[in-house]
């Protein structure tokens, strides 16, 4: 939900779920390096970036360090039940603006640590609020309904 309401949440997620999906971990340097790319140097950006932070490690998705530099990625966690899933794509699908492959909906990085499951492209299909569409090349994309 707080990907879907708050657009600098959403931006530390997608930036920490990039950095950790390499390697597991990342510090938190990177994190406020990244995030001053975007927002500019002020101390502001950094307050904020270290509060979320520590909402997603409260919340146990992430694990910090003894000496509190290095965020350590939680294992994935698989969502059970189809209409926790389409609520999760619609959140995504909120986050990123734009339309996603189905194959790559798992990947975006803002939502880590979960996982959607199988069948991802039968339960979406029957929610009235996503759009399911096949190219001619049978690739499949989702997107919000207007």
């Amino acid at each position: 939900m707080a990907i879907v309401t708050y657009p600098f949440f959403a931006k530390v997620a997608e930036i920490v779920g990039r950095l950790t999906s390499l390697q597991g971990d990342c510090t938190t340097a990177e994190v406020h390096r990244r995030m001053a790319e975007i927002y500019g140097e002020r101390e502001g950006t950094r307050r904020m970036t270290n509060m979320v932070l520590q909402s997603q490690i409260d919340w146990a998705l992430l694990d910090r360090s003894d000496n509190g530099k290095t965020l350590t990625r939680k294992k994935p966690c698989a969502l059970e039940g189809s209409d926790l899933v389409r609520w999760m794509t619609t959140a995504v699908l909120e986050a990123v603006g734009r339309p996603v492959g189905l194959g790559t909906l798992e990947a975006q990085p803002v939502i880590y640590p979960f996982g959607l499951g199988d069948n991802l492209g039968f339960v979406l299909s029957s929610a009235s609020d996503l759009d399911l569409r096949a190219d001619s090349a049978g690739n499949q994309s989702v997107s919000l309904r207007e």
